[in-house]
């Protein structure tokens, strides 16, 4: 008898849980009513967010990455974007150093500062695995950004996105 009621305890407990966790919003979706009007919106969206994005009257799905960790991190060790693409937001403007480590797929790179394109780096080619660190090239933009969206390669081609473009949130 003691069994059974723990058994049935047990149930409850799950059935709650369940109920509660299925009600909350996951953290990798932004909350429905966040306007994004600047980088430092970005900046406080939860990390990993997804948020909508137009480039050249295209609208693109992207993956927000904003926490130190997820940006060194990027999208190294992925076999696919999961996303149109991904949008790193950089607490401050500068010259970002990219490198392609642990890639498996090629990338376009679009530099931005605030919501404007001023470089664009495409078809950066995966390494080959197992490549020493000290072999990989460094991708950087011609001037100072606070955000780099990565696409998969030929999308800026594809797009006919071009310097001096507005990306709008």
């Amino acid at each position: 008898m003691r069994n059974k009621g723990l058994q049935l305890a047990a149930v409850l407990v799950a059935a709650v849980s369940l109920v509660a966790c299925s009600s909350m919003t996951p953290l990798s979706q932004p909350p429905m009513n966040t306007a994004i009007e600047n980088t430092q919106d970005l900046l406080q969206l939860p990390d990993r967010s997804r948020i909508s994005m137009s480039l050249r009257g295209q609208m693109l799905n992207v993956e927000v990455v904003n926490s130190s960790a997820s940006i060194t991190q990027g999208l190294s060790g992925r076999s696919q974007i999961g996303a149109d693409g991904m949008l790193f937001v950089l607490p401050q403007s500068r010259i970002p150093n990219f490198w392609m480590k642990d890639m498996q797929f090629d990338l376009d790179f679009v530099w931005l500062l605030e919501n404007q394109v001023i470089d664009i780096t495409e078809k950066v080619p995966s390494p080959a695995p197992n490549t020493p660190d000290n072999y990989l090239p460094l991708y950087q933009p011609n001037q100072a950004v606070n955000l780099v969206l990565e696409l998969p390669a030929g999308t800026v081609d594809a797009l006919g996105i071009k310097i001096g473009d507005q990306a709008q949130w």
